[in-house]
């Protein structure tokens, strides 16, 4: 679906409120979200958010757009165990998962050309290593209230975000 008519008549009815940074950029994918929940209210279901423990650790994620979501299936695996992820499936599943997807760059993809700032092979176990020891640095310190905001994560780790559950969240 084309966000760009959405996205102008936000920016028109919104103008300098947005800028032409971040909030330009948040409200694209608050859009996103917007037609998403659109659709689980016309057809059911719930809402899985994507976002994954080393994105959740940095705040790489948009309230109320990418961060939302019912359950988070990923929010306790690392970036490079999310593509790991991806690799089996794609050997042990018949590759649903479209190429394209996997041989680009990550990105937010608010922007042309953009692609995540950080090298998740490297950062990731560092992050890791602070949530699984109960330390904190100044990223995992400013983006906490962005974590209370998330749907249930599914624990796989040691240590995970969020409080986890011991009874069923949905019943479809």
């Amino acid at each position: 679906m084309d966000l760009e008519p959405l996205h102008a008549a936000v920016e028109a009815t919104l103008g300098s409120w947005l800028g032409d940074g971040v909030g330009a950029e948040n409200a694209q994918a608050r859009l996103r979200m917007l037609i998403l929940m659109a659709y689980i209210n016309r057809y059911g279901g719930i809402l899985l958010n994507t976002s994954n423990k080393t994105e959740l650790a940095l705040g790489y994620g948009t309230l109320y757009a990418d961060l939302a979501g019912t359950l988070s299936p990923l929010g306790d695996l690392t970036k490079p165990e999310v593509f790991a992820l991806a690799a089996w499936i794609q050997q042990n599943r018949g590759a649903p998962i479209p190429a394209f997807i996997l041989e680009r760059p990550p990105s937010a993809e608010l922007k042309p050309d953009q692609v995540d700032p950080f090298d998740y092979p490297k950062i990731a176990p560092l992050l890791e290593q602070l949530v699984r020891e109960n330390r904190s640095n100044s990223a995992l310190r400013r983006s906490e209230h962005k974590r209370w905001h998330m749907g249930v994560i599914l624990k796989v780790s040691e240590k995970a975000f969020g409080t986890g559950r011991l009874i069923p969240i949905t019943r479809l």
